[in-house]
């Protein structure tokens, strides 16, 4: 018998990582493996499968040995999914309202040096940037500051509008999301958004790095913070981007991600490292060098 992914594969999707969890999962298509064009539910050896580009047609799939589908059963596998498609919305309208009320609290902190003591004038202390810029090697750099932590706002990709939620960092350099947030098609942008080269990135810091190459090679770009992997290559079918600057996990999982947006791509030469970390081992040339040397 055909199995599941066999099916799923036969009528279009591309499936990695097959999910027996009951969810809705998006995937590529073969028409669009760019896009998460297609879709499929697979729970205890049934499941169906669904591409959008053919008239949003669902076809239903269970193994040999599995309960036969009836209609009172898909019926009530639509109705949970719809309810879990509407509470995951709930969940996330409620995420980005906590991310608006974090970044309306917020303060801008900018570092500055001390000022000495003048006649006439009074000593003015100096202002540190949050721990983890300068971990990272950005002393200088500027940035939203609410009970300690780092707060990087993450927007829509489409109109970089809409704000979906953010990204806490902590002093020791810990990172966590808002419970519930969308994390697909959030971003975080340095730039106007207009310009012809735009690099993709995984992490903030990564994003800071690369931005700084780009300005010491007197290279007008935009970067654009992806958060992860998966979201990367999702932001690149999109049609946002023409590099994508990848971390060099032992997983691979960077480097793959970077082939399957068809992006020209750098990447650091040794393991476990991104450009930040080469960066501070290196020094910022050795990251222009690798902006230069795409693969």
């Amino acid at each position: 018998m055909v199995s599941f992914y066999d099916f799923a594969q036969a009528h279009g999707l591309l499936i990695r990582d097959l999910r027996d969890d009951g969810h809705i999962h998006r995937v590529p298509t073969q028409s669009k493996p760019r896009s998460d064009n297609g879709a499929y539910m697979f729970e205890n050896g049934r499941g169906w499968v669904m591409d959008w580009a053919q008239a949003e047609r669902v076809h239903w799939w269970q193994d040999e040995n599995a309960k036969p589908w009836t209609p009172e059963d898909k019926a009530a596998a639509e109705q949970r999914h719809r309810q879990q498609a509407r509470e995951r919305a709930q969940r996330a309208a409620k995420a980005a309202a906590t991310a608006r009320e974090l970044l309306q609290t917020a303060q801008l902190l900018t570092p500055r040096p001390a000022m000495p003591w003048r006649p006439g004038r009074q000593a003015t202390d100096a202002v540190l940037a949050h721990p983890y810029l300068i971990l990272k090697g950005f002393p200088n750099e500027s940035g939203l500051v609410a009970s300690g932590e780092l707060l990087i706002p993450m927007f829509d990709v489409g109109t970089y509008r809409q704000i979906f939620g953010v990204q806490r960092v902590a002093q020791d350099g810990s990172k966590r999301f808002l419970t519930g947030q969308r994390a697909k098609g959030a971003i975080h942008r340095f730039g106007n958004g207009r310009q012809r080269e735009c690099w993709l990135v995984e992490g903030y810091a990564t994003g800071l790095t690369v931005r700084e190459a780009l300005r010491r090679l007197y290279r007008p770009a935009d970067v654009v913070i992806c958060f992860s992997a998966g979201n990367l290559m999702h932001v690149a079918s999109t049609g946002i981007g023409t590099h994508v600057m990848a971390d060099n996990d032992s997983s691979r999982t960077g480097e793959d991600a970077a082939i399957e947006t068809g992006l020209p791509y750098s990447m650091p030469k040794q393991a476990g490292t991104d450009a930040n970390d080469l960066m501070c081992a290196e020094g910022i040339g050795a990251v222009c060098e690798l902006v230069q040397r795409r693969i």
